[in-house]
């Protein structure tokens, strides 16, 4: 009997304890929509924020929320998510992505003017490492950078000497090609570039364009910087404006989704398939500035959350399938990094807590506690699901490329 009212006088603690527990919130931002989507990071975010919130080591007597709103791969709609967002009653410790580049500069330009960081899971433009204009920016992996030298390493590799960039008229594409073109002219190797605007009443005659100078030069190693719906135009245009086709090299972005050409038919209006697209491009590589799962899943190592990479893996996969979504297809080696950025930001919470900065105090004009936060977040050292997780200034260290 005794054992019993003991039992219940705990519980009861437990609820009271559970009950007192103040929420803090993060805006986040993903592709829910646009040239790049990522259908499971929310969902890789709310299992982490399940094994974050059951550490009763960190963040004592608050629990962590990351609230989502599409940033559709887009400026604009980052933008407006953004202040939506922000206008409401809810009051935010930071920003969680966007993923896209393009829609993480304009947020990383912004944010700072309301005391805000933004932590990025995916953004890889090497633009967003200009530290005063985009002044409280962290990102959770390493940039772009990384992807133009494992290029220019498979080219020297092969000994390629002609190369053609075509880059999509976008920050993060366009630096890539800029970092690109400075080595390969230190390198002697010869090379064209093309370019187009999916935003302009032109792109197709840009489209037009490039492809010509594939033609012209006679050049059969393609460097094709560019989103997934881009890629897809271009590529279509390529199969009805050469033929016959001759067999070209392509160097990729590859950090595709493994569908990605899914929706060719529709972006082309008929013109091409998903398979159309595949003929062109068979034997395509792609480089990454991260791991994938076939390396990630190698580890057997205790990660920070007390799970092995396996078992998160299998928990990740699990979740989609409870959600009805197509994991095969949908399931991204981004999601991992999702997982691991968000322990990042909420170690970085609690360690600006512990050092006596109140959250419930924060406010949009508080900068003590975002210089802070900043500072702490970018300090943190882990063993997380992608491996060993630290940071060389404000970025991921870049452990690997992978091809």
């Amino acid at each position: 009997m005794r054992l019993i009212f003991w039992s219940v006088i705990w519980i009861a603690i437990q609820a009271e304890l559970g009950a007192s527990e103040k929420d803090l919130y993060i805006l986040g931002l993903y592709p829910e929509t646009g040239g790049w989507s990522l259908p499971l990071g929310p969902l890789t975010s709310t299992m982490a924020l399940d094994h974050i919130n059951s550490r009763e080591d960190l963040l004592p007597g608050y629990k962590l929320n990351v609230e989502w709103r599409n940033s559709d791969c887009s400026d604009k709609v980052a933008l407006e998510s953004f202040i939506n967002s922000l206008t409401s009653n809810r009051t935010y410790l930071g920003v969680f992505g966007p993923g896209c580049s393009v829609a993480a500069v304009s947020i990383a330009n912004i944010s700072p003017a309301y005391g805000l960081i933004t932590f990025s899971y995916a953004a890889a433009s090497p633009s967003l490492e200009d530290e005063v204009r985009y002044k409280y920016f962290i990102r959770g992996l390493a940039s772009d950078t990384s992807i133009a030298v494992g290029r220019i390493n498979f080219i020297e590799n092969y000994g390629w000497r002609r190369v053609a960039i075509i880059s999509q008229q976008e920050e993060l594409f366009v630096y890539n090609s800029y970092v690109m073109e400075e080595v390969l002219t230190d390198l002697g190797i010869d090379y064209r570039t093309g370019s187009f605007d999916t935003k302009s009443l032109n792109v197709d005659v840009q489209i037009k364009n490039a492809i010509n100078l594939i033609l012209e030069t006679g050049y059969r190693i393609i460097i094709a910087n560019m989103y997934e719906d881009a890629a897809i135009r271009f590529i279509c245009q390529v199969k009805l404006t050469i033929n016959p086709l001759p067999y070209l090299t392509w160097l990729m972005i590859g950090w595709y989704t493994s569908d990605w050409d899914r929706d060719a038919y529709s972006i082309t209006n008929g013109k091409c398939t998903s398979q159309d697209i595949r003929d062109v491009i068979n034997g395509a590589v792609g480089i990454v500035p991260y791991q994938l799962y076939n390396t990630i899943l190698q580890s057997n190592e205790t990660t920070i959350s007390g799970f092995t990479p396996q078992e998160l893996y299998n928990a990740y996969r699990q979740i989609a399938l409870d959600n009805n979504i197509d994991f095969e297809t949908e399931h991204d080696s981004v999601d991992a990094y999702v997982y691991d950025s968000l322990w990042t930001y909420a170690l970085g919470i609690n360690q600006t807590i512990a050092e006596g900065y109140n959250p419930d105090e924060f406010s949009y004009t508080n900068l003590e506690f975002t210089q802070s936060l900043y500072v702490n977040t970018f300090s943190q050292k882990f063993m997380g699901w992608t491996g060993e997780v630290s940071y060389f200034g404000r970025e991921r260290k870049a452990d690997t490329v992978q091809v």
